[in-house]
């Protein structure tokens, strides 16, 4: 048979000491179709609703999809509609890696491929394009366990075997965000099924002998996230690059390493080579492709794996990462920084942080943890010395990196980005129906020099909303308002009732932050005992 030849960059894994390393290669050349080494992997960029036309109109959306890109092969859904014929028995279960469409490896066969972990998310469609979604828990349609099972069989909650779009049925899936178990099975999430959402493809390829690829020798600095989680006291900048050089150095990653970290005086760019090589985890997935890459905004890929190659797959509280630095490398807040990062004590306060687990800017802008917490925090470490893979892997203590060398002028400065303000008040006083109401509504923003402002909706029609003030400001910003609440002259409420009410805080810079809060009315007809004197509201 005639096959088509295309590049497609491979993953060679190799094992030696105490941790696996994954470089880079290209495949002097890889067959499209029967004949093909690697499963290429996508999200589809167009979304479907539950209709999809069970499980062959899914298989034939997704084969559409690759023949618009003309990617070749043959495709199928992740995706089952009854327990008889679920992915597990439908797909040829290959002894081959599973790549995306860009090269990126997030199994090394099938057996990886379902043991709820995936080396990176599925998040490029058919024409390698990153999937760029407002997240709503989940975005692709899959009904399916990570062991290739069936998730849900009754047909209320599988848009009917995925054959029809009724809003008041659901389907279950996943989310192109996520590499741990939630990027198949979202536990009890759903989607109404009269809404979009996407489909993983997968291309079907027997088992076949893989070639030995060409090593990729490019030189590039490596990255990781430390196996072992810190309290605040990390005995300042200096300790914290001590402690990712200590970690580097007993996996034998050999190289200089600082810790990607600010303090109240001193920004992580600061202290960093800013390089035109590209920044790469151990197990030699992208972060970015040079300095300027790796602080525009967000990476290509989360930090999740460990200096011994472990990938770390974790839930958001046990995914903390120290580091007080925005997207651009510079300090977030001067007062969030646990005296400097020689803390470890609850009165010091609290400590500014990433998630490990994120690719957009919450991979080092997050929110805050207490100086003392010990059991959920750690370090990003980048290596400021060239890492050059050899033809045959062996550990890098014995190898020769390029010594590093300090930039000789100042990086410019970038203007520091806007964190919006957050509302912290999770619920209003009650209101008595008879005397004026003030709202007390707090907030915060970490940005303490930006001009804040809350206004409130959705009153029913008989309230009007007046003016918040501010009755309170400190120097982390956290703010509190005092927002009235008046009858209109119009009361018709003859019981009582809870409401539902708009809060909007937002900053000079565009930032903001709406929470829904309900606000519970009595009338003036009997009055309420409760623990705390009742606001009321009076014409």
């Amino acid at each position: 048979m005639v096959c088509a030849l295309i590049p497609l960059t491979m993953i060679m894994q190799v094992f030696f000491g105490n941790f696996k390393s994954i470089a880079h290669n290209v495949l002097p050349e890889v067959f499209v179709g029967e004949d093909s080494i690697v499963n290429r992997v996508f999200v589809t960029s167009t979304k479907y609703n539950g209709n999809l036309g069970g499980t062959s109109g899914a298989d034939s959306k997704c084969q559409e999809s690759a023949n618009n890109a003309n990617l070749g092969g043959t495709w199928k859904a992740w995706l089952t509609v009854a327990s008889t014929i679920d992915v597990a028995s439908t797909f040829i279960q290959s002894t081959n890696p599973y790549v995306l469409v860009d090269g990126t490896t997030i199994a090394s066969n099938w057996r990886d491929l379902t043991d709820q972990n995936l080396s990176v998310p599925i998040d490029k469609d058919e024409f390698g394009n990153t999937v760029t979604d407002i997240m709503d828990y989940i975005n692709v349609w899959t009904n399916t366990w990570t062991s290739g099972h069936i998730y849900d069989t009754q047909p209320n909650l599988t848009c009917n075997n995925f054959s029809a779009a009724y809003s008041t049925q659901t389907g279950q899936g996943g989310a192109t965000t996520k590499a741990n178990y939630e990027w198949t099975s979202y536990a009890n999430r759903q989607r109404k099924c009269n809404t979009t959402a996407r489909l993983y493809c997968f291309e079907q390829v027997s088992n076949s002998p893989i070639p030995t690829p060409t090593p990729d020798l490019v030189s590039y600095h490596r990255v990781f996230v430390t196996s072992d989680t810190f309290n605040a006291n990390l005995g300042g900048l200096d300790g914290a690059d001590s402690m990712c050089q200590t970690r580097a150095s007993a996996s034998n990653l050999g190289g200089e390493w600082k810790a990607w970290l600010s303090d109240s005086k001193i920004s992580a760019s600061s202290r960093m080579l800013h390089s035109g090589h590209p920044y790469k985890r151990i197990d030699g997935v992208i972060i970015a492709n040079n300095w300027d890459d790796l602080i525009d905004g967000s990476i290509q890929n989360p930090i999740q794996v460990d200096e011994k190659g472990n990938i770390l797959n974790l839930g958001y509280f046990y995914a903390k990462v120290w580091t007080n630095t925005t997207t651009a490398g510079e300090i977030r807040d001067s007062y969030l920084s646990c005296n400097n990062w020689t803390s470890g004590s609850y009165l010091t306060g609290d400590g500014l942080g990433g998630v490990l687990m994120n690719k957009d800017s919450q991979w080092t802008e997050d929110g805050s943890d207490p100086c003392s917490v010990t059991n959920t925090n750690r370090l990003y470490c980048i290596e400021q010395s060239l890492f050059t893979p050899s033809s045959t892997p062996v550990p890098t203590v014995n190898a020769s990196p390029t010594p590093y060398v300090k930039p000789t002028t100042a990086p410019t400065p970038k203007p520091k980005p806007n964190s919006k303000p957050k509302i912290t008040t999770n619920s209003l006083p009650w209101a008595y129906i008879g005397r004026t109401y003030n709202a007390i509504i707090e907030g915060t923003d970490v940005d303490s020099n930006d001009t804040l402002n809350m206004t409130i909706t959705g009153l029913p029609d008989f309230l009007s909303a007046g003016s918040c003030k501010q009755i309170k400001d400190s120097k982390k910003q956290n703010v509190v308002y005092s927002c009235s609440i008046t009858s209109n002259g119009a009361i018709k409420l003859t019981y009582t009732k809870t409401y539902q009410v708009n809060v909007t805080l937002t900053d000079n810079r565009g930032g903001k932050d709406i929470k829904t809060l309900p606000l519970r009315v009595y009338t003036s007809i009997k009055p309420v005992v409760t623990k705390y004197p009742i606001p009321t509201i009076r014409p």
